[in-house]
């Protein structure tokens, strides 16, 4: 089978990652939605348009790939209720776009889902058969999309793994709880309180990018027709205040933390995997402690 690997979303947080961990020793194609794709990426030879016309330029110039990482989508919860027509072309058109491109072709499929489809609700350690009852137009979407590469991989020689991602975070995320708190911190005075939202009670599963680009390489491909899903996360809860206080200390500064009581739409209160749900042999090398300080020298180091 023709050893190039695709990866569709490479200039997204993730995608970036895997990009650069993946082309050390493959020949890694990648993909970026219409609207990113600029001047300056058409002159790499590698880069496509995510749409019919560039997926099947990849394929008439490299072949079919072994191996496609499909990263590619809206990012998050709360622009998919402010443009869900934009959240469903970029999530389900865009996937199915893909996977008929694809039909007959024997290639793998490694798709970045999201805990959104899981919802509110659930008190402990989220396995992969709970009940899925997303809040939001995007965890909705999430849902289509893994249906159809289901349907892909049962009826047109593909086969696939489906890793629901709960809180990423690490180097190069410009967006959420670290970098807002991050961004705050960099410019208030001592005396002015760091206040977030919700009650700091929530619960979160944090896995550093670093391992979820581990866990991406180290899945083994299937046999076509095979389908497979898991969990990518930590396995272990840690409460938002935690989190924002240890910000707070390791950037240097004594700031008083509150939280407004107010939860955003399509926000659980708790969002943990099961550690029994994870990719197996999966362990994760980096502690949330350790992946705060990584991130917050990082953030400091934009400023250099």
């Amino acid at each position: 089978m023709n050893p190039v690997t695709w990866i569709t979303g490479a200039n997204g947080f993730i995608g970036s990652h895997l990009v650069r961990a993946c082309t050390e020793n493959k020949k890694v194609i990648k993909f970026f939605r219409p609207e990113f794709f600029s001047s300056n990426t058409n002159k790499d030879v590698l880069s496509y348009p995510l749409e019919k016309t560039g997926i099947n330029d990849a394929i008439a110039n490299h072949g079919y790939p072994s191996r496609v990482y499909h990263l590619a989508g809206a990012p998050t919860v709360g622009q998919s209720f402010s443009c869900p027509h934009q959240d469903f072309n970029s999530n389900v058109i865009t996937t199915e776009v893909l996977l008929n491109a694809l039909s007959g072709s024997k290639a793998h499929i490694i798709f970045s889902s999201s805990a959104a489809v899981y919802g509110d609700g659930h008190s402990n350690g989220i396995r992969i058969n709970d009940k899925l009852s997303p809040k939001s137009p995007y965890g909705h979407h999430k849902i289509i999309s893994e249906k159809l590469i289901k349907l892909y991989t049962e009826h047109f020689d593909l086969s696939a793994t489906i890793l629901r991602l709960f809180s990423v975070y690490g180097n190069g995320l410009r967006k959420q709880l670290l970098y807002d708190c991050c961004s705050k911190l960099n410019i208030y005075s001592i005396n002015t309180p760091l206040v977030l939202g919700g009650t700091g009670d929530e619960l979160r599963d944090w896995l550093e990018v670093s391992d979820v680009v581990a866990a991406m390489k180290n899945l083994e491909n299937l046999q076509s027709g095979d389908f497979q899903i898991y969990n990518l996360a930590n396995g272990r809860p840690t409460r938002i205040e935690y989190i924002a206080n240890k910000i707070i200390s390791l950037w240097g500064k004594s700031h008083q933390l509150e939280f407004n009581k107010i939860k955003r739409p399509g926000d659980p209160f708790s969002l943990t995997a099961n550690p029994s749900s994870l990719p197996p042999a999966f362990v994760p090398k980096i502690t949330i402690d350790q992946g705060i300080e990584k991130y917050i020298n990082w953030f400091k180091s934009l400023d250099e």
